[in-house]
């Protein structure tokens, strides 16, 4: 008996420091949600004489190249083994199909999300955001079998994640220039095809988290934003040739911050889905509008409305009973499965 306890409290302990690690996770998930924030700004308002496709790549470019540059170069010099068998042991095996699929997938996510906010606002674009967890946890349920946490409750989980989309709704209509008729068909077309595609990203990046082979947070962002700067150069050389002087005297700053802020928003976007359970983080896709929404507030000069906050309690507290639950459920399974290996035994 004694020693059954001791298990269950190990259990009890593992778990406890998995909680710890999971919060962490979603400190970085609100780091990846206010970059998002920074990166709609810089580039719909800052960088609006730059076309899209172009602006994008020149911004990997940088990112990529004035980032992940260095620091892939002081990885193999002051490696304690040699650059070629460090790329073979430490490197190849990392750059597995479904890396490149995570980066061809953000690209095309950047290229759809601004396609849409040339039409129609940024936060309108943010808020169908907010529908691509929805759709994600019914993709799980209905084909993935997802049964663990609150998961198993599949009524409550659907009726809080969709909470926190009437959330999202509540504050995109507090802001004082509110009204649909003036948003146009393309951008809401963009929109709807950014929420499937945002899903499809987002089952690849839990899938890579589960292989074995994996980079850090940190070294998959270094190589995907230098490969990313790389891929995208025949979308960017030729622009850049033929705007160098304009680029170098006017947009060059805001370029780099955009990188900057890419750079920042892919390595929190990684820690976190690296730390946390991947459909509850993605719930987290709900505060990437609260950002948007509270820049251009201050952009231009709107006021923040009772409806505004209605809004955000809205997300914060379905995210935090979803998280509370989720745990509760999660601690319950391995008492349980504990006490049916004792009985078993």
């Amino acid at each position: 008996m004694e020693n059954q306890n001791n298990t269950l409290n190990q259990n009890l302990e593992e778990f406890n420091e998995l909680q710890s690690k999971k919060w962490i996770g979603y400190l970085f998930r609100i780091g990846s949600a206010t970059s998002f924030a920074f990166v709609t700004i810089i580039g719909k308002y800052f960088l609006e004489n730059i076309p899209t496709l172009q602006m994008i790549s020149l911004s990997a470019l940088l990112g990529g190249i004035g980032l992940g540059l260095p620091i892939i170069l002081f990885y193999f010099l002051f490696n304690k083994k040699p650059a070629q068998q460090t790329f073979t042991e430490d490197i190849k095996p990392n750059l597995s199909n479904t890396f490149y699929l995570i980066i061809f997938l953000d690209f095309l996510f950047q290229v759809l999300y601004f396609f849409s906010s040339d039409y129609i606002p940024a936060s309108h674009t943010a808020l169908y955001l907010t529908l691509a967890p929805l759709v994600g946890l019914c993709i799980s349920l209905l084909f993935l079998g997802e049964e663990s946490g609150i998961f198993k409750k599949r009524g409550l989980a659907f009726t809080l994640f969709s909470m926190a989309s009437i959330g999202s709704i509540f504050i995109f209509v507090s802001k004082e220039n509110f009204a649909f008729a003036r948003h146009d068909v393309i951008g809401e077309m963009y929109a709807t095809l950014l929420v499937f595609l945002d899903v499809w990203f987002t089952v690849a990046l839990i899938k890579y988290y589960k292989l074995k082979n994996t980079f850090s947070p940190f070294l998959f962002t270094v190589f995907f934003m230098f490969i990313m700067g790389i891929a995208v150069s025949p979308i960017y050389l030729p622009y850049l040739f033929m705007h160098f002087t304009e680029i170098l005297s006017q947009d060059w700053l805001f370029l780099f911050l955009l990188g900057l802020s890419l750079f920042i928003l892919k390595y929190c976007t990684m820690e976190s889905y690296n730390r946390c359970n991947g459909l509850i983080n993605y719930l987290l896709m709900n505060l990437f509008p609260i950002g948007v929404v509270v820049l251009e507030f201050y952009y231009f000069d709107l006021s923040i409305s009772l409806i505004f906050l209605v809004g955000l309690v809205l997300i914060l507290g379905s995210s935090f009973i979803i998280e509370y639950i989720n745990t509760q459920e999660e601690r319950k399974d391995i008492i349980r499965k504990e006490k049916c290996r004792n009985i078993t035994a």
